[in-house]
């Protein structure tokens, strides 16, 4: 399954960057098209990527996609292609901002948190408090890019476009090296976990938190087996 969600997202990008050199040249059918692939083929990212629970909304982002690229088309190739990247982004950012929020509600792990315990050997509950902000922290980013892209849409559609493209990856990958620096600040010998590692993460604890608090956390009831406590230059434990 991994497999088929990476080839998916090489398709989606592949088709999202010739669907915009389409249309410098002059071809503004062949954009369409592979505006159209590219609705597909994130559509399919997303069924490959989320649980089983979840992965309904795959095919309907692909036929949500599918709509804002033939009424934008309508208007013309350039609208169409321009709906599309604002439909994306809005579902992929209101799609994360609910991920992480429906983790945040009682009786639930925290997004982070479940991260954490499965991911990194020194995690310790005296580092709960930090994890649950950060998963906070992550919504309301989350919830500012939603909020920044309706605004700009409806005062500045210009740059509305250019929020809605590159510079909107760059400020996820701001965010994530602002946490990182301060995560290393306050617990100084913490290891790093590998991004790739750290997205099979994220598919395992939306899956677990799914299927309920006890689905395999350590330190949460049930069958879950505790994870022994952590040596003692795992860094200190921050104050309560």
């Amino acid at each position: 399954m991994a497999t088929v969600w990476r080839g998916s997202g090489m398709v989606a990008l592949a088709a999202a960057l010739g669907s915009h050199a389409a249309l410098a040249s002059g071809a503004a059918g062949v954009a369409v098209a592979l505006a159209a692939v590219q609705a597909l083929a994130v559509g399919r990212v997303l069924w490959a990527a989320l649980p089983r629970r979840l992965r309904a909304l795959g095919p309907l982002a692909a036929v949500a996609l599918l709509l804002a690229l033939g009424l934008g088309a309508r208007g013309s190739a350039a609208a169409g292609l321009r709906a599309v990247a604002g439909v994306s982004h809005a579902l992929i950012y209101a799609g994360l901002l609910a991920l992480f929020g429906m983790t945040l509600r009682r009786g639930q792990v925290p997004l982070v948190t479940g991260l954490a315990q499965r991911l990194n050997p020194a995690f310790h509950p005296g580092m709960e408090g930090y994890t649950r902000a950060v998963t906070a922290a992550w919504c309301a980013f989350f919830a500012g890019q939603l909020a920044a892209s309706a605004a700009l849409l409806l005062l500045a559609p210009g740059w509305w476009a250019w929020l809605a493209g590159a510079p909107g990856a760059v400020l996820v990958l701001a965010m994530a090296a602002g946490e990182r620096t301060v995560r290393g600040r306050r617990f100084p010998g913490m290891a790093h976990v590998p991004v790739r590692t750290v997205i099979r993460g994220v598919r395992a604890t939306i899956a677990a938190n799914a299927a309920g608090p006890a689905a395999g956390y350590p330190g949460c009831s049930g069958n879950a087996t505790p994870r022994p406590p952590p040596a003692r230059d795992s860094g200190p434990e921050p104050a309560a």
